[in-house]
């Protein structure tokens, strides 16, 4: 067993630079590089090709997957909407002139402490990443995003449903980075890791350069005031803050896309591999050739 697993492994039709290295276990290849391998010896066969898992692909198929593209885009949203709202909080706390200055000042101390907590909940996505899976987490981090808009939206005049909306904030950005670590570490394992994490944290440190713009666009002026007027009838202009959490709500979820469709190609793979285990057994078993299901079907 162990003679014929090294002549796959040297075997000329192996195309893939050997990614089997990035998986940690000492002399072993996984079934998933074995199906992988039998696939990328029928490539002929266009169902073949749906078996060959991205961790046994080189580095630039990886990088131009679907998978990994679904995986960025939903990091580098989230990560702009997280860090937008920290580097805002306080403008819009005050151009929507909801509360006083004093509290104003309180909540986002507490802001801040919630902040500071999020080391605890990061522990617990993993917990559940291990437990539930990529897919549901992932759904998890999104629902998180759509509470906090809808709280803020809907609640925001109300001092103990702004905290509840620190708190849903807390879970949306402890989550993100664990789950998109995630996401590649189970889609694509682990041997161009690294770059395909570094690519995709560079990309959306890029479009964090767009967060002062935005700031600027939709800011209004009521916090340049020395001193607001707590009825709210100094004539400043709000800004636009209600108009922008609208947005954010409608990306976050139509974001919702990207773990549906994750989990439609992993139950694909596994309905492609679970159909070529069966043809096989039929065909070992004696009972005659493959079953040639595209005639079938033709019938």
């Amino acid at each position: 067993h162990e003679s014929h697993i090294q002549s796959v492994a040297a075997g000329p039709s192996l195309i893939i630079q050997q990614p089997l290295h990035s998986y940690l276990r000492a002399n072993a290849r996984s079934e998933s590089f074995m199906i992988s391998k039998e696939a990328m010896d029928h490539d002929d066969d266009p169902e073949m090709e749906m078996m060959i898992s991205l961790k046994d692909q080189p580095f630039f198929k990886q990088l131009f997957s679907w998978t990994y593209f679904r995986s960025s885009v939903f990091f580098w949203i989230c990560t702009f909407v997280t860090n937008f709202y920290v580097s805002s909080i306080s403008t819009e706390l005050a151009d929507v002139d909801q509360y006083s200055t004093a509290v104003q000042h309180q909540l986002t101390q507490t802001y801040t402490l919630f902040m500071s907590c999020g080391v605890l909940a990061s522990i617990f996505s993993g917990f559940l990443i291990d437990a539930f899976g990529v897919e549901i987490v992932t759904s998890l981090v999104l629902i998180f995003g759509q509470l906090q808009m809808v709280t803020v939206l809907f609640f925001g005049q109300y001092q103990a449903m702004m905290v509840a909306s620190f708190g849903f904030y807390t879970l949306f950005r402890s989550f993100l980075y664990p789950v998109f670590i995630a996401s590649l570490t189970s889609r694509l394992g682990f041997k161009y890791f690294g770059i395909l994490l570094g690519i995709g944290f560079a990309i959306s440190g890029l479009w964090q350069l767009l967060m002062a713009p935005l700031n600027d666009a939709v800011a209004g002026d009521c916090h340049l005031e020395a001193s607001p007027d707590p009825s709210g009838d100094d004539g400043c202009f709000d800004g636009y803050w209600i108009s922008l959490h609208l947005l954010q709500l409608s990306v976050l979820l139509g974001l919702m896309i990207v773990p549906f469709m994750d989990y439609r190609a992993k139950v694909a793979r596994e309905s492609a591999i679970q159909a070529y285990h069966a043809r096989e057994w039929h065909h070992d078993s004696g009972l005659g050739l493959p079953i040639d299901y595209g005639s079938m079907s033709s019938m």
